[in-house]
């Protein structure tokens, strides 16, 4: 029986909830008009919203959400509503309209507005209030509805007047641009009694109370979906300066708290350049001024437009959260001004603002520096995202629990890095600029992106996107053999490229791989391949004979393997840091590269039977110049391997770590001299040769 309760709890909720959904979906909120006074000491908001709305169908009853406020009264058009229905979540109203339809919704509420228990909704602390528009765990996930009635949906865009009132010691600030702060007194008639001092009766008292306060009007004249909507109320101070962009001068405001020093700002000292950046690669700045807020929330960031809460500890003079700053700034295109449609599309919000926080480190710091940026967040994928999503999972298909994780965030913005390359530099940016200006303000899915980057570019990208988006785990690419032939002058070079994959069965067909062909200096001739299943066969004509070739040398495709390439020029330690591989060149007679890939996926081929592989990944080893490697390495152990390995003790890893090495895929793995470092920490190979290294565990 208790087991059939709950499964009636659950499917009324779900009735409930989907019931409530579709009638959400049947209005369109034109604009909100906000006018609400916080209190600030007592935790407390009161006031009334106006709803301009148009019914889409013929209705007979009409909602809005709002989360466990108290509801004084209800009009419509000034005509008072007595007959509806509130449940603490959505407010149930009886009343008839036809298709296209409009009417003004006021709402009259009070109460203490709440948050989530994990992250989102309406805070107070002793020195601010706040809103965080999402709910980490909330369904839907908007959380507008904890501070004013709202249409919750991702979908439903509106404008917005905010009236807000606070104690006069108190600054206000919302989205968009403050119109006008005007002063307002309240008068309240005080009827009592008092006890008479001569008499020691109780006697009538009579007074008016008066408190005074300031009303902070700020308007959003564009059309923005609920989430994105803010409050914030504190003692700020303000930090203001223009920004010159490309179609117009830009308001940049920082609102901060009066506990943060002035000299934390330099915090922001390189956000024009951001900007800049963020100009050059999506087009104008779509708002009317840039802002950021400061909260006394102690994680996380919230893309709130023109009004960014940033967590308290993000301003603190350093750069060190420069990344967080961009990844927000970047939601002003991705996210605010094109909006996904639901849950499940939030990588089109999240994975391009965290591609953003990796992409303006090209403009700013150099190639190598945004390599790095890619590297570590893609470290971050293939090493963490399974773990803290419970699974491999489709990013366009993840569950509604994860909406907001690593897959989500990190994958998603892998998938860019690699549509980047797919479809053209040039060409991409162009396409994505014309996005932009196409759905400005509007909401858009996985599959209506597909077609429209398709209809842009002229390409066919439906196995891009049903293997990236739609299909758990990664591809893996390996150069596995290649022939060359001298014919007429020429170098005839005939390769085979097999393709493994992680966490999944489909191949991915039609991706393009550059090849990079190296002589032994490290000049380059690039060609691209288009991958045909788990075997690719393609022939290349080139006028030297390569000494090394690289497979995706570029670092355009996240597969799952993490690379980096170094240019040896002289005897000294060179550290892989995203490889967890230090190699200590000891000659140098010439120049020449040296490439390490990890691997991501368990090594194939046979090991011996008394000895157990470390499964999570392995190394492979190239050079340009192979007979002039004279170096050791040393591969570090991490809390990366699998548990095998990670638990075993310093003396087991002394008497049992072995490390295998073959030259190349085809051939058998075979034990090659190592020993583990003084410290324990890594395993030395005193002399590497160009191949694939894996460790293992002798039983």
């Amino acid at each position: 029986m208790k087991k059939f309760l709950s499964f009636l709890a659950v499917f009324f909720f779900v009735l409930s909830t989907t019931y409530a959904q579709k009638i959400l979906d049947s209005i369109d909120v034109e604009h909100y008009d906000i006018h609400l006074l916080i209190d600030l000491n007592h935790k407390f908001i009161q006031g009334h919203s106006t709803a301009k709305l148009t019914s889409d169908y013929d209705l007979n009853r009409i909602g809005l959400n709002l989360w466990g406020l108290f509801i004084d009264s209800i009009f419509i058009d000034n005509q008072k509503i007595t007959n509806f229905n509130y449940n603490s979540k959505t407010i149930f109203i009886n009343y008839p309209l036809k298709q296209h339809d409009t009417i003004n919704l006021t709402i009259f509420y009070h109460g203490n507005p709440h948050h989530e228990q994990d992250w989102g909704g309406f805070y107070f602390s002793k020195t601010d209030a706040f809103n965080y528009g999402i709910g980490l765990t909330s369904t839907p996930p908007g959380l507008a509805r904890a501070w004013f009635p709202a249409n919750d949906l991702f979908t439903d865009k509106a404008t917005f007047d905010f009236h807000i009132i606070v104690d006069t010691g108190l600054t206000a600030v919302c989205n968009g641009k403050l119109v006008d702060v005007t002063d307002t007194t309240v008068f309240k008639h005080l009827k009592t009694k008092i006890l008479d001092k001569k008499t020691q009766k109780l006697i009538d008292f009579d007074t008016v109370l008066t408190k005074h306060y300031k009303i902070y009007h700020w308007r959003m004249d564009k059309p923005v979906s609920t989430y994105l909507a803010n409050v914030g109320v504190s003692k700020y101070k303000l930090k203001s300066w223009i920004f010159n962009g490309l179609k117009q001068k830009i308001p940049v405001k920082i609102y901060y708290l009066p506990i943060t020093p002035d000299s934390a700002l330099t915090t922001f000292k390189n956000l024009n350049q951001i900007l800049k950046a963020f100009e050059y690669y999506f087009g104008p700045y779509p708002w009317n001024r840039v802002g950021y807020l400061q909260t006394t929330m102690t994680e996380g960031a919230m893309e709130h437009v023109t009004n960014i809460s940033l967590p308290q500890h993000a301003i603190n003079g350093s750069l060190k959260y420069q990344d967080l700053i961009a990844h927000e700034l970047s939601h002003s295109w991705f996210g605010d001004l094109v909006t996904c449609k639901s849950p499940q599309d939030m990588w089109l919000n999240e994975g391009f603002a965290e591609y953003a926080a990796s992409l303006y480190k090209q403009k700013l710091q150099g190639t190598e520096q945004f390599k790095n940026s890619n590297r570590e967040r893609h470290l971050y994928t293939l090493a963490f995202a399974q773990k803290t999503d419970a699974g491999y999972w489709p990013i366009a298909k993840i569950p509604r629990k994860y909406t907001y994780g690593k897959t989500v965030y990190n994958k998603g913005a892998d998938v860019v890095h690699t549509l980047r390359y797919q479809i053209g530099d040039s060409l991409f940016w162009h396409t994505i600029k014309t996005y932009l200006d196409s759905f400005a303000y509007k909401n858009i899915s996985t599959r209506e992106f597909e077609h429209f980057l398709e209809r842009q570019t002229h390409q066919n990208l439906k196995n891009f996107f049903d293997f990236w988006l739609y299909t758990s785990g990664f591809p893996f690419f390996r150069l596995y053999t290649y022939d060359i032939t001298k014919i007429n002058g020429k170098y005839q070079i005939a390769l085979t490229i097999e393709q493994r994959t992680v966490a999944t069965d489909t191949f991915l067909i039609g991706q393009k791989l550059q090849i990079g062909f190296y002589d032994a200096k490290g000049n380059a001739k690039y060609h691209n391949t288009y991958i045909t299943g788990q075997w690719t066969y393609d022939t290349v004509y080139l006028n030297f004979r390569p000494t090394a070739i690289f497979i995706d040398p570029n670092e355009h495709v996240a597969d799952a393997t993490i690379d980096q390439t170094f240019k040896i020029t002289r005897p000294e330690n060179y550290y892989f840091d995203y490889e967890f591989v230090q190699v200590s060149v000891h000659k140098a007679p010439k120049p020449y590269l040296l490439r390490i890939t990890t691997n991501w996926l368990e090594p194939d081929g046979q090991f011996p039977d008394n000895y157990i592989v470390q499964k999570n990944y392995y190394w492979t080893i190239k050079s340009t110049r192979p007979k002039h490697l004279r170096a050791s390495a040393k591969f570090y152990l991490t809390v990366l391997m699998d548990p095998n390995f990670t638990n075993i003790t310093a003396d087991q890893a002394r008497q049992n770590l072995t490390m295998f090495y073959r030259p190349n895929p085809y051939s058998p793995w075979q034990k090659i001299d190592s020993k583990l470092s003084v410290s324990g920490d890594a395993v030395i190979v005193e002399q590497i040769k160009p191949g694939d290294y894996a460790l293992a565990l002798k039983r």
